[in-house]
């Protein structure tokens, strides 16, 4: 029996990707992976083919490790693009903590479906709650609006998850906190 042929990125499953792991997106546990590979401060996860509706897309995680901060980004990645969430997190040694994030779109060819980002935004919401719980820790996250996109859409996609996620606004600026506690 041949091998079965690896799926172009981005494009919708063949009968022959059948027999390849594919893993839901709405079912992916962004705390499920373990980092296997080391390189000089920076662990890596192979990648994993993840479905979203009809289509499949390759998705990576990799865990940065710095002097006061370890940071961890997943990206989802199709044949032309590339959309990574970064999470950097700081723990004062007080039992707090915070975590800053950046959401980045790389690519113009075959770029990946308008909307996945603030999926892969609110599962990155899920596992700062999850790391919080793990550290035993209170992690400070900010919601900031600025970057490349407008107003009206940034307040499109954002204001209900400031409102479902109960981020309260900053007096002052356009930025809204929350502050992820372990639950007990």
């Amino acid at each position: 029996m041949p091998e079965p042929k690896e799926p172009k990125p981005g494009m919708p499953p063949t009968p022959d990707d059948a027999n390849r792991d594919v893993i839901d997106f709405e079912k992916l546990d962004l705390n499920s992976f373990i980092f296997l590979r080391r390189r000089e401060k920076e662990f890596e996860q192979e990648s994993r083919r993840i479905s979203i509706g009809k289509e499949q897309f390759d998705f990576r995680v990799r865990h940065h490790v710095e002097r006061h901060a370890d940071g961890i980004e997943f990206i989802i990645r199709s044949s032309g693009s590339d959309l990574s969430l970064i999470l950097k997190f700081h723990n004062w040694g007080d039992g707090n903590g915070d975590c800053r994030s950046e959401i980045n779109r790389d690519g113009k060819q075959d770029p990946i479906p308008e909307g996945i980002g603030m999926k892969l935004y609110r599962k990155g919401l899920l596992y700062i709650q999850q790391r919080a719980q793990e550290l035993s820790l209170k992690i400070k996250h900010k919601i900031i609006r600025g970057g490349r996109m407008d107003a009206n859409k940034w307040h499109k996609y954002f204001d209900p998850i400031i409102e479902e996620y109960a981020y309260k606004k900053v007096e002052g600026f356009e930025q809204w906190e929350k502050t992820y506690e372990p639950q007990k």
